[in-house]
């Protein structure tokens, strides 16, 4: 019935799983760099280093071919749900406004202020992504997919207030011992709740993909 949908989100799927793999032996490569590299020999620090290199030139390749992948999903998606054309859109906004930030590499307030833009409509097509596959479970009757999107949504909101609170005390209170610990914390907390997301999205794009068979 939705085909293209069932193509796309396959596509989509693919593209999370692969984007979290990525993060995740970056985060390993990194540990293992500043673990490792501690006390070490000036030889072993040279090889972690090579090691690292390698694996951040690993880490950069898998990321571009999730977003091609993800890309292509988008676009194969949207040909049955006008809402995977809206997060096609804000797709592409996203990556003309990344390489905008570019330009500005010499301001660093410019760019991480781009930096957030292009954060924020990535953000912004997830959204919209998972109301389009809420859309599907509606139309095929799949209550149990819509309300786990549903729930995915709520989950993404909590982590971008949480986010941008960790900001404003980072920015307020930054000179304050206190107010730098809370921001800290603020951010530790996103940063668990952005991996409980991501692996609960990769979940609904499960079901929704097995939804759509």
């Amino acid at each position: 019935m939705f085909r293209n949908a069932y193509e796309g989100i396959k596509k989509i799927r693919l593209a999370e799983i692969i984007s979290f793999a990525a993060s995740v032996v970056s985060v390993i490569g990194l540990v293992m760099l500043l673990f490792g590299a501690k006390g070490a020999a000036r030889e072993t620090r040279e090889n972690l280093l090579a090691i690292f290199g390698f694996i951040a030139i690993a880490v950069l390749i898998a990321l571009l071919v999730s977003f091609v992948l993800s890309l292509a999903g988008l676009n194969r998606a949207r040909k049955d749900e006008p809402l995977f054309n809206t997060a096609f859109m804000l797709t592409i906004g996203a990556f003309a406004v990344s390489v905008v930030s570019g330009f500005f590499s010499s301001s660093s307030v410019v760019s991480s202020i781009i930096t957030m833009a292009a954060n924020l409509l990535m953000l912004a097509a997830t959204v919209f992504v998972v109301k389009g596959i809420i859309s599907l479970a509606n139309k095929l009757k799949a209550h149990d997919v819509a309300a786990k999107g549903a729930s995915l949504l709520n989950l993404i909101i909590g982590v971008q207030v949480l986010s941008i609170a960790a900001s404003i005390f980072a920015l307020i209170f930054g000179g304050i011992e206190t107010g730098a610990i809370a921001g800290i914390l603020l951010n530790l907390v996103s940063s668990l709740l952005t991996v409980v997301g991501a692996v609960l999205y990769i979940s609904l794009l499960t079901k929704a993909q097995k939804m759509l068979e």
